[in-house]
């Protein structure tokens, strides 16, 4: 675990987190619902943070330096956005297990992951 990731997790990263989101998450895990961040963010910091807070992750990855165990830069599976990010949702996950899916987003680069969703959100409102 690196310690600057750490460091980023416990210190700027919760005051960057918006109350409303962390209540509809709060929900969803006191309601038994399983909880995906799927994010174009790396690995490293959240990786920890999701651990924390229970969920699963699926993000854009970082290379690690077989050598030197260090991150590389680089993606592992590229970027987790747009059409990429549909892509790694469907391979990870078997949408069809789902009585609903909710899904929660704030930029554009994400509008086709609400395509997939029962429930989208957009910028905190309900999209219909």
């Amino acid at each position: 675990m690196s310690a600057l990731a750490l460091s980023f997790v416990e210190k700027p990263l919760p005051g960057m987190l918006r109350a409303e989101m962390m209540n509809r998450l709060q929900r969803h895990l006191q309601n038994g619902d399983i909880v995906y961040l799927v994010s174009a963010s790396v690995n490293p910091y959240l990786g920890i943070w999701c651990r924390q807070q229970g969920i699963r992750l699926i993000c854009s990855p970082l290379a690690i330096c077989n050598q030197s165990q260090t991150y590389t830069g680089q993606y592992l599976n590229g970027d987790c956005s747009g059409d990429n990010k549909v892509k790694l949702i469907k391979q990870n996950i078997n949408l069809l297990q789902f009585d609903q899916i909710y899904a929660y987003c704030d930029t554009t680069e994400d509008l086709e992951m609400l395509a997939l969703a029962d429930t989208p959100y957009y910028q905190g409102q309900k999209v219909t």
